[in-house]
């Protein structure tokens, strides 16, 4: 005779495959602790990681003496070991989000690409090393018949290449 199931709510399915964790091999306490921080909603929403967080927005949890990334460890939980040299990537773009649904593993480019993909990247005055305006490089840009590059350079205080790469779109593309 064919096993007969039960339909069960999406919250009890959750709580199910939260208890299990069948891929991690710590105490349940441990378990308990990391998802007493994590803001458990529907099965499909962002589950904002409520402990603390690092400059970048990821939340982190203290695990055999360092801190990680606890997206990392909801992934861990959920899917099992993490393979060498993969990051953990969001579906959401939702830094704190521990919804391992949302999770997947991807190489560092990977990470990359989706950043450039969601206009997640630092650009103009937002990165940290600029040294130009937005407005510098728009009167850079027009004034490229009056003043050489060196000249363009010397004016605004930096390198004949910096202007080069301004002026062929290398850099600025923004702009």
């Amino acid at each position: 005779m064919p096993k007969v199931y039960k339909k069960h709510s999406e919250e009890s399915r959750l709580n199910h495959k939260i208890a299990l964790c069948k891929h991690y091999n710590k105490p349940l306490d441990d378990i308990a602790r990391f998802w007493s921080y994590v803001d458990i909603k529907g099965l499909f929403d962002c589950w904002e990681w409520k402990g603390a967080l690092v400059s970048g927005g990821y939340g982190t949890f203290w695990h055999n003496g360092k801190l990680v990334p606890a997206h990392r460890i909801a992934y861990k939980l959920y899917y099992g070991p993490i393979s060498e040299g993969l990051d953990v990537l969001h579906k959401c773009n939702n830094r704190p989000c521990c919804n391992f649904f949302h999770l997947y593993t991807g190489t560092n480019q990977d990470n990359m690409d989706d950043k450039v993909r969601a206009n997640r990247q630092a650009k103009g005055e937002s990165q940290g090393s600029a040294k130009l305006t937005e407005q510098q490089v728009i009167e850079i840009r027009e004034n490229k018949d009056n003043l050489s590059q060196r000249k363009l350079g010397k004016l605004y205080g930096v390198g004949q290449y910096a202007i080069r790469a301004i002026l062929h779109k290398k850099t600025w593309k923004h702009i």
